[in-house]
């Protein structure tokens, strides 16, 4: 497929190089706005991954010092809850685990 050399390869103001952190990482707040449900933690890393995937809780541009951040533990139960009871029990639980740790 040919490429469109219309696109600029190096990193710019809008469009990183996806090998560094997201800047939400640096944000007092996690993402998310109304009227989207608030779940407690970055909703990205709330989607459970096994070890060494490149998305949801195991995407490295998301590190592990990033306030936001779910705990894995957290996003195991988020993810059963989840499917099993759907969006608004699984923002229950993240938000309440969230209010319990003050993390």
């Amino acid at each position: 497929m040919p490429a469109d050399a219309t696109i600029p390869q190096a990193p710019t103001a809008v469009h990183g190089n996806a090998s560094q952190p997201y800047p939400c990482h640096a944000a007092p707040e996690p993402p998310g706005s109304e009227p989207f449900i608030d779940y407690g933690y970055c909703r990205t890393s709330l989607d459970h991954q096994p070890p060494g995937a490149r998305h949801g809780s195991s995407d490295p541009r998301c590190p592990r010092s990033c306030p936001h951040k779910a705990p894995e533990r957290v996003a195991v139960q988020f993810t059963k809850v989840f499917a099993w009871n759907g969006a608004r029990a699984a923002a229950a639980l993240s938000k309440a685990h969230r209010d319990r740790s003050g993390k």
